[in-house]
């Protein structure tokens, strides 16, 4: 369903939103059998970052070439090299998604009759969902209320009214005139100003708060998020108080990452008209989302600098804050026959690839989850732009107290299973993910990781790399190495002429 203006724009306004913005959500909604009846049929809803398409398919190992004659035969999905089936390598999918019941499947189900009734048309006629073939909301909610491990969970969007149907006072906010749901935004805002021990995150993409960037302000991308999180970190500081954040990115955003001198390889007519109108998988646009990217990191150490300064710490800007990427090295032993007729040359005469993290997604203390379809950048955060949905949740019986600093439940073993598979199985014994000593652990395994990723040898390494940015002690970044490995990439990438409404 493309994303449409209302009309009150001109055509400019109308080319930029359904040119350039997108309905993102991610959501699927079924009727489902009840366990122990047969009279009657309740409402489940999928939601999170999986697209419904092809190569989205994987599993924690992550292969990259073992499996293209089997699990991936017929799965293959490859947006950042020119290759195929044939010669490989695939591109490794990480990604977060999740069941809902109860109240929650509801909202989502609401969320789709909302979008419907707006665009779909007069003639529009959705299925009705009857007591008589359905089991009441109030009376499936009462039954799960009843279970002592059960969750509370709460539907957060990003959307206006030119996509959905709104009911007045349901926490909406006004801009240019028109009603919208920004609570995804204020949901990850509320939250990391309530944590007290560590942060979490998994996202696509790394981008906001230009109005607070050192240099190369903007005013396109303003979202509170990562100003959010560094104000949290400084305020700990002050207060003396041991807090973390680990920040898990993809290597490069998905598409070629090659400077603007690399030549293009097998460009049809039809993927240069794409390129041209989109950027995609054009370099131009990934590379300056990884140049606002770094604007944004870049502001966050250097405000945790200056307040180590002022508090005449020796800490570094890295003991708080630490960003991480996905990568994977194998061994194959028929690589030097595929290499030989190669079309991504570098990929394969190394045997590695970057796995690519497509999940959107906050853990706060081990006690509270917010995943769904919004990156952290304008786009998803902004209400106006590319509409989004996501869910945050937790159990009651597992929140932390003065007395437990873990909680125990499903979110914390949530967070413990993603670390096993990023950071080794050893990860899961660090218990004070709040302290020194657990960053210090886990930045030196990704630092490992990344040599051997990086190594001229031959390795295996699979899970999380230190991302490649070098912190000094007042905060400034620049690459660890100049170039993207395999590629002519610019790690901190550069300023383009692209619209900035499609980078942010």
């Amino acid at each position: 369903m493309p994303r449409l203006d209302d009309g009150t724009n001109g055509f400019i306004g109308h080319m930029t939103v359904s040119g350039i913005f997108t309905h993102h959500q991610k959501i699927l909604i079924v009727d489902a059998p009840i366990p122990g009846r047969d009279d009657k049929r309740r409402i489940l809803s999928y939601l999170g970052g999986l697209d419904l398409t092809s190569g989205r398919w994987d599993t924690p190992s992550h292969c990259l070439w073992s499996t293209l004659r089997t699990f991936h035969k017929n799965d293959f999905h490859q947006a950042c090299l020119v290759t195929d089936q044939r010669t490989g390598p695939r591109e490794p999918w990480h990604d977060v998604h999740c069941c809902l019941e109860g109240d929650a499947a509801w909202d989502v189900l609401q969320n789709f009759q909302d979008r419907c009734k707006c665009q779909g048309g007069k003639n529009l006629s959705l299925a009705a969902i009857t007591e008589q073939d359905f089991i009441r909301r109030v009376d499936e909610q009462a039954v799960l209320q009843r279970d002592p491990d059960g969750w509370n969970a709460q539907i957060f969007r990003s959307i206006d009214e030119r996509s959905a149907i709104f009911e007045r006072g349901h926490n909406l906010i006004t801009k240019k005139g028109r009603l919208l749901d920004a609570s995804v935004q204020a949901a990850y805002v509320h939250h990391i100003r309530r944590a007290t021990r560590f942060l979490y995150i998994e996202n696509q993409y790394f981008i906001g708060s230009s109005h607070a960037w050192f240099s190369d302000p903007l005013k396109e991308c303003t979202n509170l998020i990562p100003l959010e999180i560094v104000t949290k970190v400084v305020n700990m500081i002050k207060l003396g108080r041991d807090f973390r954040v680990y920040i898990v990115i993809p290597m490069f955003p998905e598409g070629m990452p090659r400077s603007k001198l690399a030549p293009l390889v097998s460009c049809s007519r039809a993927s240069l008209h794409t390129i041209f109108y989109t950027g995609a998988p054009e370099s131009d646009a990934v590379q300056e989302i990884l140049y606002w990217q770094y604007l944004t990191v870049e502001m966050m150490y250097i405000r945790i600098a200056r307040e180590l300064k002022a508090c005449g710490s020796s800490a570094r800007p890295t003991d708080y804050l630490s960003f991480f990427c996905l990568g994977r090295r194998e061994y194959r032993e028929d690589s030097k026959l595929v290499r030989m007729n190669s079309k991504a040359a570098g990929a394969n005469q190394n045997d590695r690839f970057m796995i690519y993290l497509h999940s959107k997604m906050l853990i706060v203390d081990d006690e509270y989850i917010i995943l769904g379809s919004a990156n952290i950048n304008e786009r998803s955060m902004s209400g106006t732009r590319d509409t989004e949905i996501a869910v945050g949740a937790y159990q009651p019986a597992y929140v932390s107290s003065a007395d437990a600093m873990s909680p125990g439940g499903q979110v914390e073993c949530f967070r413990k299973s993603l670390w096993a598979e990023h950071f080794g199985d050893g990860s899961v014994l660090l218990e004070q993910v709040e302290s020194k000593i657990c960053m210090e652990k886990i930045r030196f395994i990704g630092w490992r990781n990344w040599e051997t990723y990086c190594s001229q040898e031959k390795g295996v390494v699979s899970g999380a790399l230190l991302y490649p940015y070098e912190v000094s002690e007042s905060g400034i970044v620049t690459p660890a190495v100049e170039l993207f490995p395999d590629s002519r990439a610019s790690i901190i990438g550069r300023r383009t002429m692209l619209p900035r409404l499609m980078t942010t």
